[in-house]
Parts: C-alpha cells; structure tokens; sequence
C-alpha cells in the first residue's frame, strides 16, 4: 500500500480577492432585499422608490469599485509604487 501526500497551493492572493467579491455581494444583496421591502411597505410610492433605487445602484458601484481597485494593486507587485495607478 503506498499513500499518497497530496500538497495543496492555494493562492493567497486569488482566495483573497475570491472572499472580497463574495462578501462585497452578499452586503449588497442584503442591501438590495431590504430596499425592496422598504419599497413594498410604502406601496411603491415613487418618492421614496426613486431615491432608493439611486443609493443602492451608488452603493453597488462603491463595493465593486473596492473589488476592481485592490485587484489592480495586487497585479501590480510589490515593485511598482502605489500612486502609479
């Protein structure tokens, strides 16, 4: 019988970006239903619907322009000063 020592590599740093963009999505997921719900109990009136609508698409954009701008640091290396984005 001869037994086998599999080695696991794991890539820090694509675990790390794999954990960011997960929970980035379920903050905004979370984000998302609440503001759904908020817009059912006001029976879809336009002027909480409207403004609603605008804070949830700014906050997508901000967690996955969190995402975007630490993976582009990453694929810079440690060389490559940071105000050279």
């Amino acid at each position: 019988m001869s037994h086998m020592i599999h080695k696991l590599i794991v890539h820090s740093q694509a675990l790390y970006s794999f954990a960011e963009f997960t929970g980035n999505s379920a903050i905004g997921a979370a984000s998302t239903l609440l503001m759904l719900r908020v817009i059912a109990i006001w029976t879809r009136n336009l002027w909480i619907t409207v403004p609603l609508v605008i804070l949830s698409l700014g906050q997508w954009g901000i967690l996955f322009h969190g995402t975007e701008c630490s993976s582009l640091v990453s694929l810079m290396g440690p060389d490559i000063p940071f105000n050279q984005v």
